[in-house]
């Protein structure tokens, strides 16, 4: 086996041409968040309270094992960074909420299943909500929920999601904290 000169940059063969790794621009953190996917579950362990979510957590799924999480999503700048959060353990008072509460919000929507009764509701996001409340109940947060956020503009998140709620006053999660 030959290797070329430490000043060349080497080379691929893919389909019978040569692909320079000259050009490549993505950073080996980027590559290994593309293709290692070992680590595509994070769990987030029981008493940690409160988490703000970063390199580590982008374009993967927390899986939450703490009841009272109170979740703080990064700045949206047009990165196009989702953030998937499980509920692993049904939630009491957990929250998601934007870094600029003054100017982000989410647009999209979650979709709410009533447990104890028929009933299915869509839960809207305008733009002016920047808060995602859990209560185990009314607002969702049962396990298994979810919610993910792409990060697609400046001050905008793409919502979607799939809660289930019970209780007999079954309210939308969304909120704003301005």
């Amino acid at each position: 086996m030959s290797f070329p000169p430490r000043n060349r940059i080497a080379t691929l063969e893919a389909n019978d041409s040569p692909v320079s790794l000259a050009a490549l621009s993505a950073t080996a953190v980027e590559i290994n968040n593309a293709c290692d996917v070992s680590t595509r579950l994070v769990t987030i362990a029981d008493a940690t309270n409160t988490l703000t979510l970063g390199a580590t957590h982008v374009n993967r799924v927390c899986l939450v094992l703490d009841a009272t999480l109170a979740v703080t999503l990064p700045e949206a700048t047009g990165t196009g960074n989702s953030y998937t959060i499980l509920q692993g353990i049904a939630a009491t008072t957990s929250t998601i909420v934007t870094a600029d509460t003054a100017n982000a919000g989410f647009h999209g929507f979650i979709m709410g299943s009533d447990t104890d009764a028929a009933g299915n509701y869509n839960w809207v996001a305008t733009g002016a909500q920047d808060t995602i409340s859990f209560n185990g109940t009314s607002t969702g947060g049962k396990l298994y929920d979810w919610i993910k956020v792409t990060d697609v503009a400046t001050d905008a998140w793409l919502l979607e999601g799939n809660i289930k709620q019970s209780g007999g006053s079954e309210v939308t999660p969304l909120s704003s904290a301005a």
